[in-house]
């Protein structure tokens, strides 16, 4: 469960989809910038594929793909 505060986004899916929703996400990456991110070795991406960063804070991020998320079963329970 995400904790509600002055940092959560809400991240709309993209009328390409032709799903109306969207997450309540505690960070969002493409707030960041990425290009100022540490790409985390092929190791450290978890079992679904996503690549994970490290910013200058030593915060990790985690890459969604919306399509992959789309195509879970889990995501509609």
């Amino acid at each position: 469960m995400t904790q509600i505060d002055k940092e959560c986004r809400i991240v709309a899916f993209a009328p390409t989809f032709s799903f109306s929703s969207g997450l309540l996400v505690s960070r969002v990456l493409g707030l960041r910038n990425v290009a100022q991110m540490t790409l985390q070795p092929a190791e450290s991406i978890d079992s679904s594929g996503a690549k994970r960063y490290v910013d200058s804070e030593s915060q990790v991020w985690t890459e969604l793909s919306m399509a992959r998320i789309l195509q879970d079963p889990r995501f509609y329970k």
